[in-house]
């Protein structure tokens, strides 16, 4: 049995996941990227990255295209929603292009996931996020 359990986990990837102290998660602890990426590097496991929520950290430190320069490395997985409203992109003030621009110049090649409300149909939501 532990030798199955440890094959089983041997796969397993980990992401922290900072999350906004402003409207979603009042008094959460991990609140920052670099907090995130600083916890990820100190433990040094390639099995433990950062999930970096563009819609979370806009509401909490904003400079999302220097933050993604400067700790991209450590990300392991991303969750796009547009702030406010937590909505699909070009629905808030987030420029999305400006951000998937810096995250392909830093190299990123893991997946993307739409974490978010639509604003008005599901269907709508789709075709805003296929034009990304």
């Amino acid at each position: 049995m532990k030798d199955t359990l440890k094959r089983f986990l041997s796969g397993v990837l980990m992401n922290l996941e900072p999350l906004n102290v402003t409207t979603d998660h009042v008094g959460n602890f991990l609140q920052t990227t670099r907090m995130a990426a600083e916890m990820t590097r100190l433990i040094g496991s390639p099995k433990l990255k950062v999930l970096y929520d563009a819609y979370h950290m806009q509401l909490n430190e904003g400079s999302l295209c220097d933050n993604i320069r400067a700790y991209g490395d450590q990300f392991g997985h991303i969750h796009v929603a547009d702030a406010p409203g937590r909505h699909e992109p070009g629905t808030g003030e987030i420029n999305y292009a400006n951000v998937f621009a810096c995250l392909e110049k830093t190299g990123y090649t893991g997946l993307i996931g739409f974490e978010l409300i639509p604003k008005t149909t599901t269907a709508e939501a789709v075709k805003t996020i296929m034009k990304l």
